[in-house]
């Protein structure tokens, strides 16, 4: 399946990257890309890796989540018809739970 990020995903993706080297450095940066990065392939390979997000069962869309650092997960859902994978958000565990659906 093809992995696709959102625009609002990929705006958080890159601000967490401009955190992350603002604070803790440029090889902290990286590695924070590096591993968030790795989870793209393996979730094209096996799109219910991730488990249904308990936060957004009201929705009419199935979303999951996967843990990609331990401040962040990947929210996304799955696009049967044209057999794609659409990132919703990355979003920062470190948050008012409550907050999510807002993000998505």
């Amino acid at each position: 399946m093809n992995v696709k990020w959102n625009r609002k995903a990929e705006k958080q993706f890159d601000d967490a990257i401009f955190y992350c080297q603002n604070v803790f450095g440029e090889s902290s940066a990286k590695k924070f890309f590096h591993k968030v990065a790795q989870y793209i392939p393996r979730l094209s390979a096996n799109p219910l890796i991730g488990k249904v997000e308990p936060l957004l069962a009201d929705k009419p869309i199935t979303y999951r989540s996967i843990v990609v650092h331990k401040h962040f997960k990947l929210i996304y859902y799955i696009v049967p018809d044209r057999q794609t994978i659409r990132i919703a958000a990355l979003w920062d565990t470190r948050r008012e739970p409550g907050a999510l659906k807002g993000q998505v």
